[in-house]
């Protein structure tokens, strides 16, 4: 998932910081606990800012984000729908002040986005896709030189069409095929733009009726794929070609530092217990350079993340040289 957290949060001026009861106050409060990890106080931070002043938009998108980065897709509690809920209602208060605001746009199509990721039963799934779509099609409309809406709107489509290959399924996949050409117009060297479109056309090839519109959809998918290898070994430093996946279980057996997670007062108090799972990538060194969340309840999520940042593992050698390692972690919390 690509984060634009970082683009939200500039430094908010602290003229008034001595006066607690003003907006600019606790936007800089907000501001710190953010850039911090601690998310939870962030949002009732800039939420103190956002009821003090409701007409300010960046209050408004700075409450959204951080209840969005406190949302764990997947996690099916009341709690966590709630702050997705939450979320949504904050980000669209914001579009209610400024209906082109390109931050807000983006983030509603992220936040509707992850949480179709995190479904499970099928249909709900799909529905909620489809609502992730119409909103990026909102963000192209405002930014049409937003390439990763395109590029998103291109996945979402190949999602939707390789669960249910199907003659109804052409036009998403055409759709996806165009959107990823559009990414690819905006960037020519977008790497995973050429990745999904080698995939659709594979998904296009088995539904042509006539064997020479398959070869020829083969070919294209082969084409795109090569075209997608070039790009990812031209990037700087040759940083992905020395990437790679290992399993969750392998790079376990490699980890040399633990450090356990510590339980916040609130997370204590009310007694929650369960894993929260990241995506991470490992450094040559053996470092966690990079974490994102696959799942977990939002009150363990920061100690999680606190906890892992310093884990260190054996380095991963490819071809006798250290390289990054993708792989996912889990951190268990229970009260015994």
């Amino acid at each position: 998932m690509r984060s634009i957290a970082p683009v939200l949060l500039l430094f908010v001026g602290a003229a008034c910081a001595q006066d607690t009861n003003t907006p600019a106050y606790w936007m800089n409060q907000g501001t710190q606990y953010f850039k911090g990890g601690r998310y939870f106080e962030a949002s009732q931070a800039f939420q103190r800012a956002a009821d003090l002043n409701p007409t300010d938009v960046n209050a408004r998108l700075y409450l959204a984000t951080s209840l969005m980065q406190l949302y764990a897709p997947g996690e099916r509690s009341v709690e966590n729908e709630d702050i997705a809920k939450s979320a949504d209602r904050d980000f669209q208060r914001a579009l209610d002040m400024e209906p082109r605001n390109k931050l807000a746009l983006a983030s509603m199509a992220s936040l509707l986005n992850y949480k179709a990721q995190g479904m499970v039963d099928l249909e709900e799934k799909f529905r909620a896709f489809d609502v992730a779509a119409d909103w990026y099609g909102k963000l192209t409309a405002a930014d049409p030189g937003n390439k990763d809406a395109f590029y998103s709107l291109g996945v979402i489509a190949w999602t939707q069409a390789s669960r249910r290959v199907g003659l109804e399924y052409g036009t998403r996949i055409e759709d996806g095929l165009s959107n990823l050409r559009r990414a690819l117009e905006i960037d020519p060297k977008f790497g995973d733009a050429m990745t999904y479109l080698n995939l659709l056309y594979r998904l296009r090839a088995d539904l042509r009726e006539s064997s020479e519109e398959g070869r020829q959809d083969m070919a294209l998918a082969d084409e795109w794929l090569q075209r997608a290898v070039q790009a990812k070994r031209a990037l700087p430093d040759g940083s992905e070609a020395r990437r790679i996946h290992v399993a969750a279980n392998v790079q376990a057996a490699n980890l040399i530092r633990h450090v356990p997670p510590v339980y916040t007062p609130l997370a204590l108090q009310a007694r929650i217990q369960g894993t929260v799972r990241f995506r991470a990538i490992i450094d040559p060194q053996g470092h966690v350079a990079n974490l994102q969340l696959i799942s977990g309840h939002p009150l363990l999520v920061v100690p999680a993340q606190e906890a892992v940042k310093q884990w260190q593992y054996k380095p991963t050698l490819l071809n006798g040289e250290p390289c990054e390692v993708v792989t996912e972690v889990s951190v268990n919390f229970s009260l015994n």
